[in-house]
């Protein structure tokens, strides 16, 4: 469940694709994420009231002891990635808007079906004014946390570069 908007919504339940690129990703953050940085997975952040949602994957500033007893608020908000296979539309129109209104600087929207990452900077009360589509050859480092680059290709990767069932990453 999530509260967007004052209301309690109701997640679908993920599927193999949802939950196979935030085992991916989740890999590549913590290999790549510089130490001193926390890292929440589908935890519960409070960004304005009514506006508590749970994103895939939160970045606040590396205070970790400020989280021991409350979510992460608005401010503390560094990064947003969201994971998107069938969430993608609900992810880039209603959630981006919420996140930009919140002050939320940054949000990545990974859709693994076009294996593209948006990049959405510059909130606003209207949205983010910054939207970019990245893919395959590309690399994103976060405006507030430059000690962390990431590959597009990592973050989508094609089903080629997936070991066969049984296998294992090299």
């Amino acid at each position: 469940m999530e509260l967007i908007e004052g209301e309690i919504l109701l997640k679908p339940p993920t599927g193999n694709n949802h939950t196979w690129g935030i085992a991916r990703l989740n890999i590549l953050l913590m290999d790549h994420r510089p130490r001193d940085y926390f890292l929440q997975t589908q935890s519960t952040i409070h960004l304005a009231e009514g506006f508590s949602p749970d994103p895939d994957y939160t970045l606040p500033t590396p205070e970790e002891r400020l989280y021991l007893h409350e979510p992460a608020a608005a401010s503390d908000v560094l990064l947003i990635i969201e994971v998107a296979s069938t969430s993608l539309r609900y992810d880039l129109q209603v959630k981006a808007n919420l996140y930009a209104r919140a002050g939320v600087p940054e949000l990545w929207v990974i859709d693994l079906t076009a294996r593209v990452v948006h990049r959405l900077t510059d909130p606003s009360p209207q949205g983010y004014l910054e939207q970019n589509a990245h893919q395959d050859g590309d690399t994103l480092t976060p405006t507030r946390i430059p000690g962390l680059t990431l590959p597009v290709s990592e973050m989508v990767p094609s089903i080629h570069d997936v070991p066969a069932a049984g296998g294992r990453p090299g």
